[in-house]
């Protein structure tokens, strides 16, 4: 119990000490060797920054049908992008501890089956993602990959830190 006081102190201390710090955040996506997603930003240090290029498109995920005409129709949304949500803070050693939560997906195929007995469809999509995070200690300034992926698609995120 008394680590976990002088844990907690020690971390609001730390907060409270880089309260005023200020950090440039840049980010690159690529998958399979492509750009699909880049940002740069100034991030608060202890506040959350999240960059968002996501695509939006409805769809008809569901019907209910009865003696052949539709009683109701549910429309749902994909998103489809890169989100990037982040948060910076300067450790008693001068680096930066650099906290990321990263999601991506692209539509690979919408098939549209029809319902029986109408004259409507539903849609079926199928999507690839990645979810990724973690926590990095970053040297100011100094580029950080991350990586992933599987036999036909790697992903690389590059992320730079730099106080300012």
């Amino acid at each position: 119990m008394k680590v976990l006081a002088i844990s907690a102190a020690l971390a609001l201390w730390t907060t409270a000490v880089n309260a005023d710090d200020l950090y440039k955040v840049d980010a690159q996506l690529t998958v399979s060797g492509n750009k699909v997603g880049a940002f740069t930003t100034e991030l608060p240090a202890g506040a959350f920054s999240k960059f968002e290029n996501t695509q939006h498109r409805p769809y008809t995920a569901s019907l209910a049908v009865k003696d052949n005409k539709v009683t109701e129709k549910v429309e749902k949304d994909l998103a489809t992008g890169f989100t990037l949500t982040s948060t910076a803070i300067t450790t008693t050693d001068g680096k930066v501890l650099f906290t990321y939560a990263m999601d991506y997906s692209r539509l690979i195929k919408m098939t549209r089956k029809p319902v029986a007995g109408t004259n409507e469809f539903i849609d079926l999509p199928e999507t690839w993602e990645i979810g990724h995070s973690g926590s990095v200690l970053f040297t100011d300034g100094v580029p950080v990959t991350q990586s992933g992926g599987n036999s036909t698609d790697q992903w690389e995120l590059k992320m730079t830190v730099t106080k300012i």
